[in-house]
C-alpha cells in the first residue's frame, strides 16, 4: 500500500554565514586600496564630454556621477579580446542627453518627443579600459516608440570622449533588444542591424557624410563584445542544480521603476553571481513569480527558470529564443508504480490571459492534503498524486476533461489518466504538473488566419503557440498545407474541403495584459470596434467575422475595458511561419474586461493605417475572460 503524506509547504529562506572579523579586516584594506585606485582613474580617464559630442537636445536627468563612486567588479568571463569595462554600480547609473542624429538614424523622420516619458534616454554605463575605445563612455540607449502601446528599442552605444576628440559615435551591433509594450517577457538578445532594418542601416550609411551638424559620424560595430553580455543558455549553482535561461528583461528604473525587495531566497552560481528567487503574492513584474534573477551590470534583469530535469528528451526544434515552451510543457520521464512508463504531455506553468504568466505553477499542500507516491522520475526521485479526487478544485478538471475530450468519459477513467502530479524540487517548492489534457479550456479565443496571395498558390503553414493547441480546424497535422486564393478560399490539401481560413485555440508564451486601453460605454462597443478594427487594418468581411465571435460576449456590463496587440506581441506568443513570405502581414489579439463603472482609459496612439500590398496575411483573435 502507498502511504500517505502530509505536508505544509513553507519556503525556506538561507542566510549567509557570518564572517570572522579577521575577514572583515582583510575586505576594509581592499576597500581602502580599491578607492585609492579607482579614484586615480577616475582622473586620468573620466572626462567630461565634449559638447559637440553631447549638445543636449534635452535635459540631462540626475547628477554626474561622483569620483567616489563605488565600481562594481564585473565578473569574469574569458572571451578573448571582449572590451574591459570599468562598470558604474546600477544605481549610479544616471541618464545623458540623447544625441540628435542617432535619434533621427532609429527614428528617421518620425522625431520622438518625450511625450508620456517615452523619449529616447542614454543611461550611462561605466568606462571603456584599454584597447582601441579606451576612454570611451559605455552608454545605454533607449527609445520609446508609440503604437497600440509603447515599444522600447535598447542599443548599447560607445561615446568617444575628450581624450579621443573627432572620433565616431559606435553602436555595438552584437548586443541590442526590443520589448513590445509593457508585454515584459524577457526576450533573447538581437542585433542592432535587425532592429534598425533596412532603412535604419541605410540612414546610418548616411551619417558618416554628417560633419556640419558638429555631430560625430556613427558607425556599427560588429565585431566587438562585452563579457559580462555574453549568456550561456543555463548556469549551475555550487549545490550543482541547473537554471535554464530565459532572457534579458528591461532596467529597474526604466520604463518603469522596479523594486525586488520581496525576494528572499537566493543562491550562489559557480560563476560568482547570485541569482534570487521571485516570490511574492502580489508581483510587481506580472511574468516572474517562482522564476530566478539578478541584475546584471547594466541594470537590466536576466531571468532564470530552474531546470527540475523531468522530461524526456525531445528531437522538436526550440527555434522560440527566450520562451519558456520548452521548461515547462513536455512528456515527464515517469515509471508510474504499476510500472508503465508515462506518455502523455504535462503543463508545469501557470496559465493566464492568453498563455503563460509563471514558469512554474507552485502550490501550497496545506495540512489536509493527502499525497501518495505515484511513481518515480528518471533519476529516481519520487512524484505524488492525491489520494482523492474528491473536492471542487478536481471536480472542475474532471468536467473540463470531459467537455473537452467525451461527455461519455468517467470519472474513474479520468483519475487513473494520472491527471494531475506533483513534485518537490530542491527549494521545497510543490510544482503542480497538470495533464495537457486537463489544463484548461484556451484563452486565445477563436484566432483566424487569412490568406490572400496574389495567385493561387499552394502555401504552408505552421504556427507555435508556446502553450500548444487544443483546438484547431481543419486538422493541425505538423502544419496545415492549403491552396490558397486571391479571394482568400482555402482548399485543405489533406482533406480536399473548402475553408474560409485557419481556426485555431491554444495558449501562447508569457503574457500580460495591455497597459493602454479604452475604455468604452456598452452601447458604444460596436461602433468602437468597427472603427478600430478598420484603422488596425481589418476589412469588412474580416470585421464581420470577428465582430460575429466577440460583440455578443461584450453585452452584460456596463461597460469594456478593451486594448490591443499587433504583429510584435502575437509574434511572441504564436510564432507564424510560411512556406511564401507575405507581402503584408498583419495580426492583432483583442483584451478586454468587463466593468461595472468606468474607470480611467489609458489610450495609445495608434499607428498609421497599414497599407494591404501583395500577398497579405490576416489574423485575429482575442484573450477569453
Amino acid at each position: 500500500m502507498r502511504k500517505p503524506i502530509k505536508t505544509n509547504f513553507v519556503p525556506e529562506l538561507s542566510s549567509p554565514a557570518s564572517k570572522p572579523p579577521v575577514a572583515w579586516i582583510g575586505v576594509v584594506i581592499v576597500i581602502v586600496i580599491l578607492a585609492f585606485v579607482a579614484g586615480w582613474a577616475w582622473s586620468k580617464y573620466g572626462v567630461a564630454p565634449t559638447e559637440s559630442l553631447t549638445q543636449p537636445i534635452e535635459e540631462v536627468i540626475g547628477e554626474d556621477i561622483e569620483e567616489e563612486e563605488e565600481v562594481k567588479t564585473p565578473v569574469t568571463v574569458n572571451i578573448p579580446g571582449a572590451l574591459t569595462i570599468d562598470w558604474v554600480d546600477v544605481a549610479g547609473q544616471k541618464a545623458r542627453s540623447t544625441n540628435y542624429l542617432l535619434n533621427s538614424v532609429v527614428f528617421g523622420d518620425n522625431q520622438l518627443l518625450p511625450e508620456d516619458n517615452i523619449g529616447p534616454k542614454a543611461f550611462y554605463l561605466g568606462t571603456v579600459v584599454g584597447g582601441k575605445y579606451d576612454g570611451y563612455e559605455l552608454q545605454s540607449y533607449i527609445a520609446g516608440i508609440s503604437g497600440m502601446g509603447v515599444d522600447y528599442a535598447n542599443f548599447y552605444l560607445l561615446v568617444p570622449q575628450e581624450k579621443v576628440p573627432n572620433s565616431s559615435l559606435v553602436i555595438l551591433d552584437n548586443y541590442a533588444f526590443f520589448t513590445r509594450d509593457t508585454f515584459t517577457a524577457p526576450v533573447a538578445q538581437t542585433t542592432a542591424s535587425v532592429i534598425l532594418g533596412e532603412e535604419g542601416l541605410a540612414r546610418l550609411a548616411s551619417s558618416v557624410d554628417t560633419t556640419e551638424s558638429g555631430l560625430p559620424a556613427i558607425i556599427l560595430n560588429t565585431g566587438s563584445k562585452i563579457a559580462e553580455f555574453e549568456l550561456a543558455d543555463f548556469v549551475e549553482d555550487e549545490r550543482g542544480r541547473k537554471y535554464n535561461l530565459i532572457g534579458v528583461w528591461q532596467r529597474t528604473d526604466y520604463p518603469d521603476e522596479i523594486t525586488f525587495s520581496d525576494a528572499a531566497t537566493g543562491t550562489e552560481l559557480t560563476n560568482g553571481i547570485t541569482l534570487s528567487l521571485y516570490n511574492t503574492s502580489e508581483p510587481k513584474v506580472s511574468f516572474a513569480n517562482e522564476l530566478f534573477y539578478y541584475v546584471r551590470q547594466d541594470g537590466r534583469t536576466v531571468w532564470y527558470n530552474l531546470d527540475l530535469d523531468l522530461w524526456e528528451e525531445s528531437d522538436e526544434a526550440d527555434d522560440i529564443q527566450g520562451s519558456l515552451r520548452s521548461f515547462v510543457t513536455g512528456v515527464p520521464a515517469i515509471t508510474w508504480n504499476d510500472g508503465t512508463k508515462n506518455t502523455d504531455s504535462y503543463f508545469a506553468g501557470t496559465e493566464g490571459g492568453c498563455g503563460t504568466v509563471s514558469g512554474l505553477h507552485v502550490v501550497e499542500i496545506g495540512e489536509a492534503v493527502d499525497l501518495v507516491e505515484a511513481g518515480l522520475t528518471a533519476d529516481g526521485e519520487k512524484v505524488y498524486e492525491p489520494s482523492s479526487y474528491e473536492g471542487e478544485y478536481y471536480q472542475n478538471g474532471f468536467n473540463m476533461w470531459k467537455n473537452q475530450w467525451d461527455e461519455a468519459r468517467t470519472f474513474e477513467q479520468f483519475v487513473s489518466a494520472h491527471p494531475y502530479f506533483y513534485f518537490q524540487d530542491s527549494f521545497s517548492r510543490w510544482v503542480e504538473f497538470r495533464n495537457t489534457s486537463v489544463t484548461p479550456m484556451a484563452e486565445c479565443g477563436k484566432p483566424v488566419i487569412y490568406l490572400y496571395p496574389e495567385t493561387t498558390t499552394d502555401i504552408d503553414v505552421s504556427l507555435y503557440p508556446q502553450g500548444g493547441f487544443t483546438y484547431t480546424e481543419p486538422v493541425y497535422n505538423n502544419g496545415w498545407r492549403v491552396t490558397a486564393s486571391p479571394d482568400g478560399t482555402l482548399i485543405n490539401r489533406d482533406d480536399g474541403q473548402v475553408y474560409p481560413y485557419l481556426f485555431w485555440e491554444g495558449r501562447g508564451g508569457m503574457y500580460v495584459s495591455p497597459s493602454r486601453y479604452w475604455v468604452v460605454e456598452q452601447a458604444k462597443v460596436h461602433d468602437f470596434l468597427v472603427s478600430t478594427l478598420a484603422r488596425l487594418g481589418l476589412n469588412e468581411k474580416e470585421t464581420a467575422d470577428f465582430l460575429e465571435f466577440w460583440e455578443p460576449r461584450m453585452q452584460s456590463a456596463a461597460y469594456y475595458k478593451i486594448g490591443f496587440y499587433g504583429t510584435g506581441v502575437m509574434d511572441q506568443l504564436a510564432p507564424l511561419s510560411l512556406s511564401e513570405k507575405p507581402d503584408t502581414i498583419i495580426r492583432i489579439l483583442m483584451d478586454y474586461q468587463p466593468l461595472e463603472s468606468p474607470i480611467k482609459a489609458n489610450p495609445p496612439v495608434l499607428p498609421a493605417m497599414p497599407v494591404r500590398e501583395g500577398f497579405t496575411v490576416i489574423e485575429w483573435g482575442g484573450v477569453l475572460r
